[in-house]
């Protein structure tokens, strides 16, 4: 047979104020509130659940193809990305890839959308990937990542 504590009753201390007409305050109460330098403050811009609509990684292009590669993306941010933002080149194998290409389209925290962007294979065998991100109207980059930093991709060999 297993014993089980009962539980009990505590009572909590009482705290008593008492202040008399004739004492002046020898304080003023203030609220600080501690604020680190580069906190970002009104809505955030993040990237989440991004997955290959066509063309998942290691997929194998022939010498020269164009292709369009697609990403279903959502905003899980608490801000709306609207027409002006834009899908960024960022680093990788440019691949003709436009230096940038307008969303195009509002879309409001927690909703999802595909993007796309055309490509250009190589003609030379290899294995190839190019990485994107997201670009705001002020020119700030977010993607995805613990931080809402790093690029999404597109991976691919040449045969």
């Amino acid at each position: 047979e297993v014993a089980t504590a009962e539980p009990t009753a505590t009572t909590l201390p009482t705290v008593e104020l008492v202040a008399t007409a004739t004492e002046a305050p020898t304080a003023e109460a203030t609220l600080s509130i501690p604020v680190s330098s580069g906190t970002p403050f009104g809505p955030s811009y993040r990237v989440g659940h991004v997955t290959d609509v066509n063309y998942p990684d290691g997929t194998y292009f022939n010498k020269g193809m164009f292709f369009t590669k697609q990403w279903s993306i959502s905003n899980i941010g608490t801000g709306t990305w609207t027409e002006d933002y834009k899908i960024v080149f960022v680093k990788g194998n440019d691949l003709d890839a436009p230096a940038s290409i307008p969303l195009g389209r509002v879309l409001s925290p927690g909703q999802s959308m595909t993007i796309s962007v055309d490509l250009h294979a190589p003609v030379d065998v290899g294995e190839y990937a190019a990485y994107f991100m997201l670009q705001s109207p002020d020119g700030k980059n977010f993607g995805i990542g613990p931080n809402f930093d790093q690029p999404f991709w597109v991976k691919f060999y040449v045969r």
